[in-house]
């Protein structure tokens, strides 16, 4: 999940792609409490509960908006002396306070509620390395945090230290190292053995979103511009491309995901800026929000659930009401809890 403490006036258009990309990945976790909830209720497993397209294309829309964003707002950080520590410290205060903050509430109500969320116990092991980003094997198994979805922050971490050890050198030259070390990885991921956990989890290919990223940031920076034209056929393919293309091609997943990502953030970034007008104020507020939405709507999908299952509520209804709350009451904790925290942070750093 990425955020952007430097906005620019033409990354508005930026701002709806977030929202999307942050709202695609709670359509894809409401579907898949809804079917859960049905089968627990002994309801019908309804067709759309079953749907195949990719939602989890927000994921790796944020990837590529990472390595776009981090090579753009730090131009005047390269080959600057002592800009990694600029670097990491805007970062951790834009990044970590919040998913702590989350996270806390996930081990409160993993205690309280352990039912709940199908959990029975905490490892101390497991909540250090949650809190740490470090990858890991988790007691109930899969290689993610204790805030489940955090697993994404955990790539983004590894991202922005690489990132930040290696700004001594020009742009270019950055964008090379970390697009061949990257690669490197990539290909040595399925000679990795699974016991290597860390080292298997960060040679994931899914880090060339990242590189994809970085390269879109240094063309735009470098003056390329596409026509108004170029933007409409882009996302038109993206829309295609989501409905209709399978989610394995020759083997390699996830590949509807890459191209939709990479596409639609090239569409919005290098088109010709005079002719993308500002978005309107509803997306807008969804992608102000993003973040927020990203890492609280799982506490909101599970208390819609103990209320349907509760009531019985027929699975549409069950839908409706978490994404409505979701979207509403992730909006509510931007406004209380994430924005305060930029302001104070906005206020410590003068």
């Amino acid at each position: 999940m990425v955020v952007d403490n430097h906005p620019q006036p033409y990354f508005s258009s930026l701002q709806i792609l977030r929202g999307i990309a942050a709202l695609s990945v709670v359509i894809l976790h409401v579907l898949h409490e809804v079917k859960m909830t049905a089968i627990k209720t002994q309801m019908d497993v309804l067709p759309w509960m079953e749907t195949q397209l990719p939602f989890w294309v927000g994921v790796h829309i944020f990837f590529v908006l990472s390595g776009f964003l981090m090579v753009y707002t730090s131009r005047k950080l390269f080959e600057v002396k002592g800009a990694w520590r600029i670097f990491l410290k805007k970062r951790f205060q834009r990044i970590v306070p919040l998913y702590w903050f989350y996270t806390t509430a996930m081990v409160a109500v993993t205690l309280v509620l352990p039912s709940a969320l199908d959990k029975t116990s905490l490892d101390m092991g497991h909540l250090i390395q949650s809190y740490l980003f470090i990858p890991h094997e988790r007691p109930s198994g899969g290689v993610k945090p204790i805030l489940a979805l955090g697993w994404t922050l955990n790539y983004e971490m590894f991202f922005y230290v690489v990132f930040a050890c290696l700004l001594f050198l020009s742009r270019a030259r950055l964008t090379i190292l970390i697009s061949l070390l990257f690669a490197g990885f990539a290909l040595s991921y399925m000679y990795i053995p699974p016991e290597f956990v860390i080292v298997k989890f960060w040679s994931n290919p899914i880090i060339l979103e990242f590189v994809a990223g970085m390269v879109i940031a240094n063309l735009y920076i470098k003056g390329m511009r596409l026509p108004f034209f170029a933007m409409l056929i882009g996302l038109a393919l993206c829309a295609l491309i989501f409905v209709y293309m399978p989610f394995e091609i020759m083997g390699v997943p996830y590949v509807p995901s890459f191209l939709i990502a990479i596409l639609s953030v090239t569409s919005l970034v290098l088109v010709n800026n005079k002719n993308v007008k500002q978005i309107v104020l509803p997306a807008r507020m969804l992608g102000d929000c993003s973040y927020t939405l990203y890492l609280s709507h799982p506490f909101f999908i599970g208390a819609v659930a103990l209320v349907s299952m509760q009531l019985n509520l027929p699975p549409i209804t069950h839908v409706v009401l978490s994404l409505c709350a979701c979207v509403m009451g992730g909006y509510i904790a931007y406004l209380v809890i994430e924005k305060p925290m930029i302001n104070y942070f906005k206020r410590k750093n003068g």
